[in-house]
């Protein structure tokens, strides 16, 4: 059953509303009620409703209001109802921009909201549909990228994706660096990678068929087959130049880009999967470049360095009198060094950074070498 929360400062007019029509005959029943937005806010927030149903004239907060609370706080995105009444037009053109679902006129006619209530339920399963498709989808890809699948396996998705699996592929990985820890920040991360997302499938308007794979609040990857090089000289050198490009320049210093190794056939991709993570070790041998390709991987020499025991002690000593200046600076003699040497840190130099960025939260993760 799909819940509703029914909004209405006036208790006969809500339990009016409530008796009208059997509510279970449409797949849906009555979660909860409530006297105004103020109210409305906290159970939605509780209940998770699939669709509220609000009057929109009531004191304290009215439906217009607590429509566009719901969806500025964004704890919950059900579909809205508006009961108005006929001097209400001016209330219901802003709705409109609001999205709502429908206006049900008082006297509220029963045959007009059992319609109502039949297309929204219709919406509402194709959603859901959709959205069991996405995760078996992400399951398949999951698989892809793990190298547990066959030919036939890997036909099977491209269809799905609409691809021809027989042609080449390569594997995308972009990367935010610099993400602060906390919740607020990884929300404002994850935000700006949804931008970046829509920035990479706009940049080749519909001749570039991607599929996204999350990978988590800093990184995503794309999976693109060889059709998407149209235009572009059959490069994939020149598409990850291209993907750069389409990032805001306000934006592009915080992203890199890496692309693994062309797979022949969608069940190779495990293999571009893995070269493009590989790639991402070449960070700082590329220490200028936004985009880094399997190919240029293969004419770097990466060395590994330890750090200095002396660096190392005083930022240790810096963490433990909490000395958040002193930690940003050590660190940033430690990645200056990488940079200038072309070098990868050892495996614990990441750690031993995010141990510093857990203590002085304001400070983020490290952003590069300092300019003073």
């Amino acid at each position: 059953m799909k819940k509703i929360i029914l909004v209405d400062d006036e208790i006969f007019a809500r339990k009016g509303l409530l008796g009208l029509i059997s509510w279970n005959d449409y797949g849906f029943e009555i979660a909860g009620e409530a006297n105004d937005g103020e109210e409305a806010i906290q159970l939605i927030e509780e209940l998770r409703p699939d669709l509220v149903i609000s009057d929109i004239r009531m004191p304290v907060m009215d439906g217009l209001s607590l429509i566009g609370e719901i969806r500025d706080r964004g704890i919950a995105s059900p579909k809205f109802v508006i009961i108005s009444g006929y001097g209400d037009f001016k209330y219901a053109q802003q709705a409109v921009r609001f999205g709502v679902q429908d206006f049900l006129l008082k006297p509220i006619d029963e045959e007009e909201l059992a319609q109502t209530l039949i297309r929204i339920k219709g919406v509402l399963d194709r959603e859901v549909s959709r959205h069991d498709s996405r995760q078996s989808l992400n399951l398949r890809l999951e698989r892809l990228l793990a190298g547990e699948s066959d030919p036939g396996y890997a036909r099977e998705t491209a269809n799905l994706l609409g691809f021809r699996a027989d042609q080449d592929f390569c594997y995308f990985l972009v990367e935010r660096n610099n993400t602060p820890f906390g919740s607020a920040s990884e929300a404002e991360a994850q935000q700006r990678l949804s931008g970046w997302k829509r920035a990479a499938a706009e940049t080749f308007g519909q001749s570039l068929k991607v599929t996204v794979c999350e990978q988590g609040v800093s990184t995503f990857g794309l999976i693109v087959p060889s059709d998407s090089l149209t235009g572009l000289g059959k490069s994939w050198q020149a598409l990850g130049e291209a993907l750069v490009r389409a990032i805001p320049e306000e934006e592009r210093a915080e992203v890199r880009i890496y692309a693994g190794k062309p797979a022949k056939g969608l069940h190779a991709v495990a293999e571009s999967y893995r070269t493009a993570k590989k790639a991402v070790r070449y960070k700082f041998a590329f220490a200028d470049s936004r985009f880094i390709g399997y190919e240029q991987t293969l004419e770097a020499e990466l060395n590994y360095v330890e750090l200095d025991a002396k660096l190392h002690a005083r930022l240790v000593e810096s963490v433990e009198e909490s000395d958040a200046g002193s930690c940003a600076h050590l660190v940033d003699r430690m990645f200056e060094t990488f940079c200038r040497n072309g070098s990868l840190p050892s495996p614990y130099v990441p750690q031993l950074q995010g141990a510093c960025s857990a203590s002085f939260p304001s400070s983020g993760r490290w952003r590069g070498p300092s300019k003073s």
